[in-house]
């Protein structure tokens, strides 16, 4: 079996637990934590993805480098990975003890509208998230050896066991009425979890070994691939985030739960998508390390061409049994707001074809110029989105449609881009 089908097999395995439990949960939150409290854990529980940002995408960028260097064997690769966790180390440590010196100070808590968790937990919730989220990039730096020897259906396998010890986590402590500050605090231990089997993986099959000689030269070969990576993060988060907070600051509680769950099932539409783009993304990067372009071509026309035609597929069935699935999850607890969930599809089917352009650009560190417009894109679609609610009073089924803004953008730029890699 070629190293994209492992990836796929993985990914399909992977998409199917996250899926399961997803569908679980969010019902679940709201008849245990009632939708005051949901919305409150969706605002927390998402916030500290900012902190990512502090990270500069130091672990994609020593993913890609190590990987390419490695595979060009270039003496003391592995240096890289070491240089990169010196450097999560030390930006998790400085971000987490901020948190605690600065929460009140700087205002979160009543800007973001929290209502039924007081100030002290909010801020407990937000450093426990925060530590797992630094953590977790410990883990997918330490999934370097494994992405760079085409064995990065291993690392899918051990994020999914990841994944179901904290929904586990989650159900046990919230069904028995723990409070979130114990949650985030248990999360902890799944992400130790998978940096220690990481770490043990790396010492014994790769001889990895961790060098304390610093060396900043490996910090400057960082640089330019960990700009452009963090540009990325920023913009994820900007799109993301930003939709979510204008919508808790202008619309209802009630609104912001139908949004996020019309985006949550359409997403899978997304992680369908994902489960082709990161299948192949290891794979190209691999190819370009070796200047196996005639594969690396062929690659790319396969899996962008199958996203597409899959995306269409489902974006149609969805269009058709949407509103049965949606019952048949959330029951009368939500209600299904039809103009707002078909925007959705036609969101995801615009992204669908520049998704493999932009793995592309991306797994071969040419993506500067691509980094800078996403985060423009993204910055635009929620400035607009946020002049509407604000000065307008735009109807709210309509919200999606400011996501387009930012697809449109990179639709044209990526499949610009993606011939002068391929030639």
């Amino acid at each position: 079996m070629t190293p994209a089908r492992k990836n796929l097999l993985s990914n399909i395995i992977s998409l199917v637990i996250r899926t399961g439990l997803v569908l679980f949960l969010i019902p679940f939150y709201i008849s245990n934590l009632g939708k005051e409290l949901y919305s409150d854990w969706i605002i927390l529980y998402t916030l500290p993805a900012i902190f990512e940002l502090t990270n500069f995408g130091v672990n994609q960028a020593v993913n890609n480098t190590f990987s390419i260097s490695y595979n060009q064997k270039k003496l003391k690769s592995e240096k890289i990975i070491t240089h990169g966790l010196y450097f999560t180390f030390s930006i998790g440590l400085i971000i987490s003890s901020l948190i605690f010196i600065l929460w009140e100070w700087i205002g979160v808590f009543e800007f973001l509208n929290i209502e039924s968790v007081n100030q002290d937990d909010s801020k407990l919730i937000v450093y426990f998230l925060t530590l797992k989220l630094f953590l977790d990039m410990i883990r997918g730096i330490l999934s370097s050896y494994l992405f760079a020897n085409n064995l990065n259906h291993y690392t899918i396998y051990i994020n999914t066991f990841q994944y179901i010890l904290e929904s586990v986590i989650i159900i046990c402590l919230v069904f028995i009425g723990k409070t979130l500050v114990l949650v985030s605090s248990v999360l902890l231990i799944p992400s130790l979890i998978s940096c220690f089997v990481l770490l043990i993986i790396n010492t014994k099959k790769f001889k990895y070994c961790f060098d304390f000689d610093f060396d900043f030269k490996y910090i400057k070969i960082l640089l330019k691939p960990s700009y452009s990576f963090s540009l990325l993060s920023i913009s994820e988060y900007t799109l993301n985030q930003g939709f979510l907070i204008v919508l808790k600051k202008y619309y209802l509680s009630e609104s912001l739960i139908i949004f996020n769950s019309a985006k949550t099932l359409t997403n899978y539409i997304k992680q369908i998508q994902a489960l082709i783009s990161t299948s192949v993304f290891p794979v190209f990067n691999v190819y370009y390390g070796k200047n196996k372009f005639k594969e690396l071509n062929s690659l790319y026309s396969k899996s962008r061409n199958i996203t597409f035609i899959v995306t269409a597929l489902i974006c149609i069935s969805f269009y058709i049994f949407g509103e049965f699935i949606w019952n048949l999850w959330l029951d009368d607890l939500v209600y299904f707001d039809k103009t707002l969930f078909y925007i959705f599809l036609i969101v995801q089917l615009i992204g669908s074809i520049w998704i493999i352009s932009s793995n592309l650009i991306i797994s071969t560190n040419k993506h500067f110029v691509f980094s800078q417009l996403y985060l423009i894109s993204s910055i635009l679609s929620v400035i607009v989105f946020y002049f509407y609610s604000n000065l307008l009073l735009i109807s709210f089924s309509i919200v999606p449609v400011f996501y387009i803004i930012h697809h449109i953008t990179m639709l044209i730029y990526s499949n610009s881009k993606i011939n002068s890699i391929l030639n």
